[in-house]
């Protein structure tokens, strides 16, 4: 299926990071619009920590913006991965 870039299409930018245990870490990075000439300007948030950016278009409504079911973390795996964000913010602040 291939992908037009509509002036004025609204996206958002996830930033995707794998954890040890092997599922994938989605977090809002940021938005982002289409311009009129078919170029994309981004304002980011956070900075990815793997380099890795998901772009997609945006949904009308919060809930819909989310990553699809089947990358979304599993809520018993929620707080490893929070404590492995929380790890590196504290290794990179020292």
């Amino acid at each position: 299926m291939a992908t037009v870039l509509v002036p004025g299409t609204k996206l958002a930018v996830f930033a995707i990071r794998r954890t040890e245990k092997g599922p994938t870490v989605w977090v809002r990075a940021g938005n982002g619009f289409v311009n009129k000439d078919g170029s994309l300007n981004l304002w980011l948030d956070v900075l990815p920590l793997e380099g890795q950016l998901h772009i997609r278009e945006a949904a009308s409504g919060r809930r819909d913006s989310a990553p699809p079911p089947e990358v979304r973390q599993q809520p018993s795996d929620a707080s490893a991965g929070q404590e492995e964000v929380a790890q590196a913010v504290a290794g990179a602040q020292s």
